[in-house]
């Protein structure tokens, strides 16, 4: 593993995202969140989530409400 010098870091973070709506308002939607560690060690940089969601949008009187139930699963992670 890399000695990281104190106070260093060299982090990053990706999201990509996507849905999609259907008339009823119903959606599907995947939101993972990326990271990676360019200091640790090779093969223990990136983590890499894989998964998705469904959700609704309704209202309470005038008031909308967005529900949504979603799980990922670490496809690639650091042993660690």
């Amino acid at each position: 593993m890399k000695k990281a010098i104190p106070g260093s870091y060299s982090n990053g973070l990706i999201q990509p995202f996507v849905n999609y709506n259907f008339p009823s308002g119903v959606y599907l939607t995947s939101a993972p969140v990326l990271t990676v560690n360019w200091k640790a060690a090779s093969g223990q940089q990136w983590t890499v989530p894989l998964g998705g969601g469904i959700g609704k949008i309704f209202h309470l009187g005038k008031l909308p409400v967005n529900t949504q139930v979603a799980a990922y699963y670490n496809v690639v992670k650091p042993d660690y």
